[in-house]
């Protein structure tokens, strides 16, 4: 069966490729931008920001936000922002990025795409700060290689959070370090503005019906290739506990699973915590909720922004090391709480200093090169109209190094 669905998807890549062979015959749109979500539902992540900001600035450029779930933007939002949404894969989107003059990514590029000469790739990369891994640095077999080099080779530039990405990510993604730019994460615009931030804290309330004074944990593990999970009924029923007692309120558990989890089994442990995994904008989460419990997901970058409590429960790390990934910064190093049982977690959660844990966020910021500061829309906005008025002679790649 697995050899069966390959094939298929084998053939179905060749007619896409001949699909958008033909395609070639229309022109490119100079001022045409393809906003590609990379498995995500909903209008979210950096690309909601940016057409945003975009929409503000009445800027003259054509916007499309493709998506595998276009059911999921609704109707009204699409008219109110000036944009049109598409279904991936489809014709049509085969269509609009033979024709685009600029696709924007929150990760890599679809291998169906057949890049043109003119057409510029940019990554908005989803994920802030130092921590894990990315790109071919995540990579431990050939073949898994071989599969990476095809979604991020065709990239022109990336955008990302700080200015230690900028060469920790050349050798992730081969690309030199001048075409990777710290603008900041769009995405992050919304954690500086008090106004927007307020709308969101009520919206999720709302949405699951939690008190005003009831205190908001969210709880968002990272994707882990072997399905593994170190969470538990008696683990959470523990610290549940133990966050009452540092808020001194009830407390709610949020729990965001990663878009490419498949098991919902942390909904059967016995105790009361609500699925917010479908909630479009983690962000809208991230500023209702005073804390965050999690193993290694790069949200704890959101969080550091906001100067919020990040406590981390680390109870495997050398498994997780070794068949997932590993990180630019040694976990030990990240200012945030470490556990790597539940008496320690327990501990760091009763006894969490404000003062102390907020100037180790202030250090760990400066010292990587934070970029975010709510402008980054604005900057990310200021790069697109560059590379349209510069056209064509932004400076390419080297494809040296590739695997081939």
């Amino acid at each position: 069966m697995v050899m069966l669905r390959s094939f298929f998807k084998q053939i179905l890549m060749a007619v896409s490729k001949i699909i958008c062979c033909v395609l070639c015959i229309f022109p490119i749109r100079k001022t045409k931008i393809v906003f590609y979500i990379h498995g995500k539902r909903g209008f979210c992540g950096n690309s909601k920001y940016i057409i945003q900001k975009l929409n503000e600035r009445k800027s003259p450029y054509t916007v499309v936000y493709a998506t595998k779930y276009p059911h999921s933007v609704s109707k009204k939002i699409a008219e109110d922002g000036n944009f049109s949404c598409v279904r991936y894969p489809s014709l049509r989107w085969l269509y609009e990025i033979q024709t685009c003059g600029i696709l924007i990514t929150d990760d890599g590029v679809p291998e169906a795409a057949l890049k043109r000469k003119g057409q510029i790739y940019v990554s908005s990369w989803h994920g802030g700060g130092t921590f894990k891994k990315v790109g071919l640095g995540t990579a431990k077999t050939r073949r898994v290689q071989k599969f990476l080099n095809a979604f991020y080779r065709n990239l022109d530039y990336m955008t990302v959070s700080c200015i230690q990405n900028v060469k920790d990510y050349s050798k992730s993604f081969l690309l030199p370090e001048k075409n990777i730019i710290p603008l900041g994460m769009p995405r992050a615009d919304l954690l500086f503005d008090m106004n927007k931030t307020g709308n969101a804290v009520r919206n999720v309330r709302q949405k699951y019906s939690v008190p005003e004074k009831t205190k908001i944990v969210l709880i968002a593990p990272t994707f882990r290739k072997d399905e593994s999970s170190v969470w538990n009924s008696l683990l959470l029923s523990e610290v549940l506990c133990s966050f009452k007692e540092l808020f001194g309120s009830d407390v709610c558990f949020l729990y965001r699973s990663h878009y490419f989890e498949k098991s919902g089994h942390i909904f059967d442990l016995n105790i009361n915590i609500i699925d917010a995994s479908s909630y479009d904008d983690v962000q809208e989460l991230v500023c209702a909720s005073s804390a965050l419990l999690t193993d290694y997901s790069s949200i704890m970058y959101d969080f550091a922004l906001m100067k919020k409590a990040v406590f981390l429960f680390q109870s495997d790390l050398e498994q997780y090391v070794k068949n997932n990934r590993s990180f630019f910064m040694p976990p030990q190093d990240w200012p945030f709480l470490r556990s790597e049982n539940t008496a320690e977690l327990r501990n760091s959660i009763v006894n969490f200093n404000e003062h102390s844990y907020e100037q180790k966020i202030e250090s760990y910021l400066k010292k990587i090169g934070s970029k975010d500061d709510g402008t980054s829309s604005a900057r990310f906005c200021d790069f697109i109209d560059e590379l349209i008025r510069a056209e064509g002679t932004y400076p390419e790649r080297s494809a040296s190094g590739f695997v081939h």
